[in-house]
């Protein structure tokens, strides 16, 4: 009698676990969609609103894509927009650094390339841009100096220049690629 009992209980437990995994999947079967410019819900259509729409769906898409491809992704911008977009890091089984990437998104809807701008410490992805952009993250708060202080051991234990950590993921609305 007591084994039967237990495989009741068995079932019983298996059954339940079953429904709630089976639940949770039909109410979240994918992750959240893009935010498209076109059908953002913002109320007000002004071009401020549009590039920043657009620059939002940009960095969503390279995001995304840079999840695909195995990457923890760290949105770690500084106050007033300014500095890189994106941290992507991949890590071992084990939690060691074995991958980072400094991605720059350039978020357009005309033809024709993306152009890096041109700051007072040098073009936007070069070496002189990634060190003061590194510099002023680990000045930004603990976070930042945590995570300026793990890229700057892996850099150095790998032997990486600095500009090799760099990526520039150009995104055109128009086109849709």
């Amino acid at each position: 009698m007591t084994r039967r009992i237990m495989w009741i209980m068995v079932f019983m437990c298996a059954a339940t676990t079953g429904s709630t995994v089976r639940a949770q999947a039909v109410v979240a079967p994918v992750s959240s969609p893009v935010d498209h410019p076109l059908v953002a819900a913002h109320p007000v259509r002004t071009s401020g609103v549009w590039r920043k729409g657009v620059e939002q769906f940009g960095e969503s898409l390279a995001g995304g894509s840079l999840r695909f491809r195995g990457y923890d992704v760290i949105n770690m911008k500084l106050p007033g927009n300014r500095g890189i977009d994106l941290v992507a890091m991949k890590r071992s089984p084990v939690g060691v650094l074995t991958d980072v990437r400094l991605v720059e998104v350039k978020s357009h809807h005309g033809n024709g390339k993306p152009r890096l701008g041109q700051t007072r410490v040098g073009t936007q992805m070069s070496r002189d841009w990634l060190a003061h952009r590194l510099r002023a993250l680990r000045a930004s708060g603990e976070q930042g100096r945590k995570l300026a202080s793990e890229i700057a051991r892996f850099r150095r234990s790998q032997g990486i220049p600095i500009e090799r950590l760099g990526e520039l993921h150009d995104v055109n609305v128009r086109a849709g690629r």
